[in-house]
């Protein structure tokens, strides 16, 4: 693996994912004005539950096939065999899914008869939890075959297709939430034959029952996890709007949705990263050090992204929004913070990943999540949305952090603590400096001297990456 080729792909995936995330935020404010605040808070509700429902029919395959497609002891033979055994299961949940919403959906409506929508909404529901799955599959896959051309065309069609349309039907049509859902799942099946014809390699009409039985058992715990990370998502919301005030839950959403600007960085990263994590291990034999030295890069790249909005957070919500939203810009410094520790579950998950211990990853998000909480129930009351980031940053620590101490035991990776260490405190003094420096005033004088030391911190931090050494161990 060139270390080339892998900053070609993060930035594929990244430009796909901004892309997308761009026609997502300017398509989002007319679609909410045009249906006004009941619908739309009907049409969240039910993207909720298809968000929950996809988590069950998936059955954690995605993680699954990622960690045997490319493991040494799987037969080239057989990564078609895996693919396709974990699609037939993945069609089957879809196919016992669409059984309960025969039966569920007429209950709804006998039941309550006054809802801002019909059977269209539900049943477009039903079928883009379905599509929405096998295209995520078939990106995984996708991403598995490293064609990251092909994810991104995927990626654009369904986004770009998904979003016009929606707002032609929504707007134009007047056709509100039943409109927009099967607008919305129309795409997602026209997209399916074209995603069927690029993974078509590792396609075969043939049931495998012992692949099958590894693949269940390594996904289910998995739905746990993802549930756990469903919960963690958005507990915080619901515990400030009760705790504090639909304001400061306001205030936080800002925060989060400014903050997940670092959150592409991460997601790229992790999109071209995740492929070659086992590839590694099946090929190269020293790739226990180009994990620990793609970690380092991995803390850098988001210290430098995360300490550069942290700092002039203030500065940036002047300049995009009005003056209420100002209480923004310290929630948002906290949060990108939050994000570091985020994307580095990437590289701290992976001894669990690779010793198969899914139902150990299940516990450990739990653990978090009723930690996040537990944060969420003491900060909120007094810190209000900076609480409730608060909560969002430690619980982040204490999920990698586990990840890191349960990886360190399973299949053990030689990390430089002194560099990790020094990471730390980088960030930690670029935290502190950027909450005192917090100013909701263009002055230029002081953003100088916070570019300074925006330039000190990470000039120092660059010199602890190993640049030559991962370039000699990814090249051989």
């Amino acid at each position: 693996m060139k270390a080339k080729k892998l900053f070609k792909e993060t930035i594929i995936y990244g430009g796909a994912d901004f892309v997308g995330k761009f026609i997502a935020f300017i398509t989002f404010p007319i679609i909410a004005a045009t249906l006004g605040p009941e619908e739309f808070g009907y049409l969240d509700l039910i993207l909720t539950v298809t968000t929950l429902s996809g988590i069950l029919i998936s059955c954690g395959l995605n993680g699954a096939i990622n960690r045997f497609y490319w493991d040494e002891n799987t037969p080239e033979k057989d990564r078609s065999l895996i693919i396709s055994n974990g699609l037939f299961v993945l069609c089957g949940f879809a196919a016992l899914l669409v059984g309960l919403a025969c039966f569920v959906i007429p209950v709804i409506f006998q039941e309550t008869r006054s809802l801002p929508f019909g059977y269209q909404a539900l049943l477009g529901a039903t079928i883009l939890t379905i599509t929405a799955q096998l295209i995520r599959y078939s990106l995984d896959v996708i991403r598995l075959q490293f064609a990251p051309f092909k994810f991104m065309t995927i990626a654009l069609f369904v986004k770009i297709i998904s979003a016009a349309l929606a707002v032609y039907v929504v707007v134009y049509l007047s056709k509100g939430i039943d409109g927009l859902l099967i607008i919305r799942a129309l795409v997602g099946v026209a997209a399916i034959p074209l995603i069927f014809f690029f993974i078509k390699k590792d396609l075969v009409f043939k049931f495998d029952t012992q692949w099958t039985k590894k693949l269940l058992a390594y996904g289910y715990p998995l739905i746990f996890a993802n549930i756990a990370f469903w919960l963690f998502s958005a507990i915080d919301r619901w515990m400030l709007a009760y705790f504090s005030s639909v304001a400061e839950t306001g205030i936080y959403s800002l925060a989060f949705r400014l903050s997940t600007i670092i959150l592409f960085i991460s997601l790229a990263l992790g999109r071209a990263w995740s492929p070659y994590a086992i590839k590694l291990k099946t090929e190269n034999p020293a790739y226990k050090e180009i994990y620990v030295n793609v970690f380092l890069f991995l803390i850098y790249i988001m210290l430098v992204a995360a300490g550069t909005l942290a700092l002039f957070s203030g500065e940036f919500i002047t300049l995009l929004l009005p003056d209420s939203y100002a209480s923004s810009a310290i929630p948002l410094t906290i949060l990108c913070f939050s994000i570091i520790f985020q994307a580095t579950q990437q590289i701290t998950i992976i001894g669990i990943t690779i010793e198969k211990k899914t139902h150990l990853q299940a516990k450990i998000v739990w653990f978090a999540a009723f930690a996040n909480f537990t944060l969420n129930f003491f900060l909120i009351p007094t810190f209000g949305a900076t609480g409730a980031a608060i909560a969002t940053l430690l619980s982040y620590f204490i999920l990698t952090g586990s990840y890191f101490y349960f990886t360190q035991r399973l299949h053990r990776l030689p990390f430089d603590k002194k560099k990790i260490i020094c990471f730390i405190i980088a960030g930690i003094t670029l935290l502190i400096t950027s909450i005192i420096g917090y100013n909701n005033e263009i002055m230029w004088h002081f953003i100088m001297v916070k570019i300074i030391i925006g330039f000190l911190i990470f000039g120092l931090s660059a010199w602890l990456l190993p640049f030559k050494q991962l370039q000699n161990l990814l090249n051989k």
